[in-house]
């Protein structure tokens, strides 16, 4: 024994990239090293169990988590932006969330109220029964996926009759085990307007989310996050098709991403994802990180280590997709930008192994209720993958926005004093 602390080899590693403003996250499991497991014991809270749709992706522990991490100086910011890698912005809404305790109990319980187009219908028509500008026009069941969309609202703008506004109430998935629900807003046809750069729509629909979401507005106070989305993006941006999530245990989002181009040319700049209530357990890296950590992952499959998982990816996909693409950076990017990564999703999915050297590489953040997380967008090819799981049972609320130029989305209207 020459008396080193294992966690702390593990957490000062070269190779060791952690998310900026996250606090630290590693696995856990039951054969690991007693030292291991003691030093981890003593410096963190308890350990997290991810589950999504019915598959076990292990066990996590945040580090220090009473502590609240410094975000680096606006130069590194700018880099993290730059390299399209995420960051957290720990505590950036505790100040709103701190004073709004009633309306975050009312918004949690939206996920059992909201269950079809009838209770849509009533919900909309309180929120918009002030409003001098939007109406809700009709509302039907289901909506453009018939397997998860629950209804969808359509919604009359009086400035500018032909926005094709709607709101859409679906589920996050398809498993029985999972509760999980979101409230989206959009315009147009989907999925060919999602990528929509129309400044006139998409001001409409901000508009609208203004009214119909206090949430937004909350997200958009003075002593919120977007002065450091500013600070990082080197430009004011401004929220742009909001989602309400009410995530649930067995729920949560496999590895995407929210470009819409090979190149930045849609205009959306990010999303930024704020955290209500309850906690979430984020995988986040860049496109480039993303590629390393495969051809780091694959190189350990080849020099014998995991025998069980070379057997179980032995003539998928994933196997020759491996073989093709691991030394060729550019065609790796590309398969890992397509929807749920091409061939290579049997691997990106791989729990808990896979998911394990993602988190001990440093790719994980825990977000409590006040956190945001900002992931950056230049393209697919150089976008913020992202993949989340629920962080435990009881409410769980999130808002994600994304950013655009304030020139699109305008600027919140601000309560006198």
């Amino acid at each position: 024994m020459n008396g080193a602390d294992p966690l702390e080899e593990l957490l000062a590693d070269a190779g060791r990239t952690r998310i900026d403003g996250a606090r630290e996250v590693v696995t856990v499991r039951d054969d690991d090293d007693a030292a291991f497991l003691d030093a981890v014991a003593k410096r963190g809270g308890a350990p997290i169990e991810l589950v999504r749709r019915g598959r076990v992706h292990g066990r996590v522990v945040e580090l220090d988590p009473r502590t609240t991490p410094r975000l680096s100086r606006p130069s590194q910011l700018r880099r993290r932006f730059a390299e399209a890698r995420p960051v957290v912005l720990p505590g950036a809404l505790a100040h709103e969330l701190g004073r709004r305790r009633n309306e975050l109990f009312e918004s949690d319980r939206l996920h059992e109220r909201l269950v079809d187009a009838d209770s849509l219908r009533r919900h909309l028509e309180r929120r918009l029964a002030n409003s001098r500008r939007f109406t809700v026009a009709r509302v039907v069941e289901g909506g453009a996926d018939p397997e998860r969309d629950l209804a969808t609202a359509f919604v009359d703008d009086a400035r500018a009759p032909r926005a094709g506004l709607w709101i859409k109430l679906g589920r996050l998935s398809t498993s029985a085990d999972d509760a999980s629900k979101r409230l989206r807003f959009g315009f147009g046809v989907e999925p060919d307007d999602d990528a929509s750069g129309d400044p006139e729509r998409h001001r409409a629909l901000t508009t609208l989310a203004r009214e119909a979401l206090p949430e937004l507005a909350w997200v958009e106070s003075e002593r919120g996050p977007f002065a450091d989305v500013a600070v990082a993006a080197e430009a004011a941006l401004g929220p742009v098709c909001p989602i309400v999530y009410w995530n649930r245990p067995n729920g949560g989002a496999l590895m995407h991403h929210d470009g819409f181009a090979p190149v930045e040319c849609d205009g959306q700049r990010g999303v930024l994802y704020t955290q209500l209530a309850g906690a979430t357990v984020w995988l986040a890296l860049s496109t480039s990180q993303l590629a390393r950590r495969v051809r780091e992952f694959a190189e350990l499959l080849d020099a014998g280590e995991m025998d069980w998982v070379v057997d179980a990816l032995a003539g998928s996909p994933v196997e020759d997709a491996l073989r093709e693409l691991a030394h060729d950076e550019f065609a790796l990017a590309e398969e890992l930008a397509l929807p749920g990564q091409g061939r290579l999703g049997g691997l990106v999915e791989l729990g808990p192994e896979f998911t394990a050297y993602l988190v001990d590489s440093g790719h994980a953040a825990v977000l409590h209720p006040g956190d945001a997380i900002l992931l950056p967008n230049h393209g697919t090819r150089a976008t913020a993958l992202h993949s989340v799981f629920c962080g435990g049972g009881g409410p769980n609320l999130a808002l994600s926005l994304g950013l655009r130029r304030r020139e699109v989305t305008g600027a919140p209207r601000r309560r006198g004093r």
